[in-house]
C-alpha cells in the first residue's frame, strides 16, 4: 500500500470523532479499556484509512471489487458499513446497542414496543415509547464515524419515520463517534446524566467491538493473485520496531522493579547509624538517612 496515496483520505473519521470529544472517547484508550489488544489495530487503521482493502488509494490489488464477491468497491467504509455478505454481522452490532437502549428504557419504567408495526403502514422502527406523550420513535442506525455520515444518517431516518410522529435517531459511529444529538433521548426518557454517560460509553464499546469483529472476518478471506502481501521492507520494518518497543518497555519495567526491591530493603535497614549510599541506574545517588530522616527531608 502507497502511504502517500493514503493521506488524503485521512481526517474524515477524525471529524466525527470531534463531534463528542469527551472523556468518554477517551476512556476507551485508557489503561481501563475493555478493548483488547487484538482489537487496536483494526481500530486505528480503520480510523486512519489505513486497512489493506483493494479499492482505498495506493492499494497495489489487481482487483477493486469486494473480495467476499458482493461486486462492489472494497473501501473502509464498505467493509465497516455496507458489505451484504457481512450483514449478519452488521444486524448483530446493531441488535446489541438496541438491545441496551432497550434494557435501560425499561429500568425506567417506559414501555418500549421492539420492531412494532405501526398502524397499516407496515413501517417498524426500532422502539417506539408509548409510555411518553406524544409516543417517541427511536431508530439505531451504525454509520460510518465521520461528520458528513452521521448527519446524513440522522436525516435518513428522521425522513423516514417523521409523518408518524416524534423521531429521535440514535446515531452511533461504527468506529466510536457520537453524535450529540443523541443526547436528546435522555431527556425524553428522564435518564439521569451519570446514568447516561455509561450508556454511551457502552454503546460506543458495542459499536467498535462489533465493527472489529466485521473488519477482521472480512479481511480474513485472502486470494494470493488479488491481495498482495506487504513488501518486505514495509514487514521487517514493522517488526524490528515491534521488537525494539517491546524491549524497552521490558526494560523499564525490570529497572523499576529492581530500584524498589532496593530502596525497600535499604530503608527497612535501621540497625545501623552509618549513611549508606547507594548509586541507581540513573547515577543518582541518594543518601539513604536523608530520605528517613525528617528534619532533612
Amino acid at each position: 500500500m502507497d502511504v502517500k496515496a493514503t493521506v488524503k483520505q485521512q481526517g474524515k473519521v477524525a471529524t466525527g470523532l470531534a463531534l463528542g470529544m469527551v472523556k468518554d472517547t477517551a476512556a476507551l484508550i485508557s489503561c481501563r479499556t475493555r478493548l483488547t489488544f487484538q482489537v487496536w489495530p483494526y481500530l486505528h487503521q480503520a480510523r486512519l484509512g489505513r486497512l489493506p482493502v483493494r479499492g482505498c488509494p495506493g492499494s497495489k490489488s489487481t482487483n477493486k471489487k469486494c473480495r467476499l464477491g458482493c461486486g462492489k468497491l472494497e473501501t473502509t467504509g464498505h467493509v465497516v458499513c455496507c458489505c451484504q455478505v457481512n450483514s449478519a454481522l452488521s444486524i448483530k452490532r446493531h441488535n446489541s446497542i438496541l438491545d441496551l437502549m432497550v434494557a435501560e428504557a425499561e429500568a425506567l419504567a417506559h414501555s418500549v414496543p421492539i420492531n412494532h408495526s405501526i398502524d397499516s403502514t407496515g413501517m417498524r422502527p426500532d422502539i417506539v415509547v408509548t409510555s411518553t406523550n406524544p409516543a417517541i420513535i427511536i431508530d439505531v442506525t451504525v454509520p460510518l464515524s465521520c461528520a458528513e455520515g452521521l448527519a446524513r444518517a440522522k436525516d435518513k431516518k428522521i425522513e423516514k419515520y417523521k409523518h408518524l410522529g416524534s423521531v429521535l435517531p440514535l446515531v452511533v459511529g461504527s468506529l466510536g463517534s457520537w453524535l450529540p444529538s443523541n443526547d436528546a433521548i435522555s431527556l425524553a426518557l428522564s435518564i439521569p446524566g451519570r446514568r447516561w454517560n455509561n450508556l454511551k460509553r457502552k454503546m460506543n464499546l458495542l459499536a467498535i467491538q462489533g465493527t472489529t469483529r466485521i473488519i477482521y472476518e472480512h479481511l480474513a478471506y485472502h486470494t494470493e493473485e488479488s491481495d498482495p502481501m506487504p513488501e518486505e521492507d514495509e514487514e521487517t520494518e514493522d517488526k524490528v520496531f515491534c521488537n525494539f518497543f517491546s524491549k524497552a518497555l521490558f526494560s523499564v519495567h525490570l529497572k523499576i522493579k529492581s530500584i524498589k526491591s532496593v530502596l525497600i530493603s535499604l530503608i527497612s535497614d535501621t540497625g545501623s547509624n552509618e549513611p549508606k549510599n547507594i548509586k541507581l541506574i540513573f547515577g543518582i545517588r541518594w543518601d539513604i538517612n536523608a530520605c528517613i530522616d525528617p528534619a532533612t527531608g
